[in-house]
C-alpha cells in the first residue's frame, strides 16, 4: 500500500487540551494542519485548512490522530474545491455595460 503523501500534523496534543483559550488552540491545529498538507496540496493549503477548520462534523481529536480520516478529509476538501464553480460576474455590474452606448 503506498504511503499517503503527507503525514498526521505535528503537534502537542497535551498542549492543544490544556489551552484555555478556544481561538489559540484552534489556530495552533490549523498552523500543524496546514504545515502537514502544504507539500502536497499546496497552495490549497490554506483553503483546505479553513475548510477543514470551519467543518463542525470534523472530530478535531480524531484528525489529529487517525491518518486515514485525516487524508480523507483533506481528499474531500480537494475535491470539493475541484469542482467548485467559480461564480459568474453579472453582466449588469461589468464596467464595459455601464458606459453610454457610443453611436
Amino acid at each position: 500500500m503506498p504511503s499517503p503523501p503527507f503525514a498526521l500534523p505535528a503537534i502537542d496534543l497535551e498542549q492543544i487540551r490544556l489551552e484555555p483559550d478556544a481561538s489559540l488552540k484552534q489556530q495552533m491545529v490549523g498552523n500543524a494542519i496546514y504545515l502537514a498538507i502544504h507539500p502536497a496540496v499546496g497552495d490549497h493549503a490554506s483553503k483546505v485548512t479553513g475548510m477543514l477548520l470551519d467543518e463542525n462534523a470534523v472530530n478535531v481529536d480524531r484528525l489529529l490522530h487517525d491518518l486515514d480520516y485525516f487524508v480523507g478529509l483533506v481528499n474531500e476538501a480537494m475535491h470539493m474545491l475541484a469542482n467548485a464553480v467559480e461564480p459568474v460576474p453579472s453582466p449588469l455590474l461589468s464596467e464595459s455595460h455601464s458606459a453610454a452606448p457610443t453611436d
